[in-house]
């Protein structure tokens, strides 16, 4: 699988050049992002595409220092259990997982 940055999104693509899924993360303003949508593609669910593109976005986002805001339930449930990214989240933005 390899991972490819877009202005606003990150793309994943199998080995073949099959498109996987894609995460977008908008602006919101200067120093904050939002994690708003994920999608995979259905041939490609449950193989844990979804984590392991949050695996690279999450450190693409921290080296840029830009922080993340989650209206996406999947970054909310992973940034949950995966605390140590927890202080990407801007101090002002609070979510409850479902």
């Amino acid at each position: 699988m390899t991972f490819v940055f877009e202005k606003e999104r990150i793309r994943a693509v199998s080995d073949e050049g099959t498109p996987m899924g894609h995460i977008s993360f908008p602006r919101v303003r200067p120093g904050l992002v939002n994690i708003s949508q994920m999608m995979i593609h259905p041939k490609f669910r449950g193989q844990n595409v979804e984590s392991a593109m949050m695996d690279a976005l999450l450190p693409h986002l921290a080296s840029q220092n830009l922080k993340a805001a989650l209206t996406c339930p999947f970054a909310q449930q992973y940034i949950g259990t995966h605390p140590q990214w927890k202080h990407i989240l801007p101090g002002e933005i609070h979510f409850t997982t479902h």
